[in-house]
């Protein structure tokens, strides 16, 4: 199967951890290969997500995605 885009692929130490099973990298955003800054909000809504993930008990699944 051939890709018709980009996709992120972790690199060095994250490269190992994800085979490892120690490191999950998720996003709820397409993967852009130029360099961005993301915001505050975005920042609270991944922290969100997480805490959601993990199971934390006060986690919010308030997401604007």
């Amino acid at each position: 199967m051939s890709r018709s885009r980009e996709e992120y692929k972790p690199s060095g130490e994250a490269f190992n951890a994800c085979t490892e099973g120690r490191l999950l990298q998720i996003s709820p955003w397409e993967y852009h290969m130029e360099h961005r800054t993301i915001s505050r909000e975005e920042c609270l809504q991944l922290n969100g997500m997480a805490e959601v993930i993990a199971g934390c008990p006060n986690a919010h699944a308030n997401f604007n995605i």
